[in-house]
């Protein structure tokens, strides 16, 4: 705002005015622009690291992870972002008197082994 009120401006402080207001208008819509381009990419980096926790969450929990028990060998797998990874556990034989909560236990732990291997490089 103006110190003077616009009806006392002559022609010129009224086009300079104009133009100020313009200037100041079209500075502000483009920052809007900006903010909201930066909130969608916020909004879809957060919604993908939720889905990612929810992911380890179930891991930790036991779900996502499978026991296979074949006729030789005892195996498991877990899913884990868009893929199975699998690992062995051992004989079935020898594994019969294991529950499946340890089991999954054997399996969550070989898996986080193999993500800190996985993440150190050399």
């Amino acid at each position: 705002m103006s110190p003077r009120p616009n009806s006392e401006l002559n022609k010129n402080q009224l086009l300079g005015r104009e133009r100020t207001l313009l200037r100041s208008t079209e500075s502000t819509v483009s920052k809007i622009k900006e903010l909201e381009s930066k909130l969608e990419s916020d909004i879809e980096e957060l919604e993908e690291i939720q889905d990612l926790i929810k992911e380890e969450e179930w891991i930790s929990t036991g779900k996502r992870i499978y026991i296979i028990r074949g006729k030789d060998y005892t195996k498991g797998k877990v899913q884990y972002r868009g893929k199975m990874r699998w690992f062995h556990l051992g004989t079935t034989d020898s594994l019969n008197e294991t529950s499946d909560d340890d089991l999954k236990q054997i399996i969550r732990d070989k898996f986080y082994k193999s993500l800190i291997k996985k993440g150190k490089k050399k």
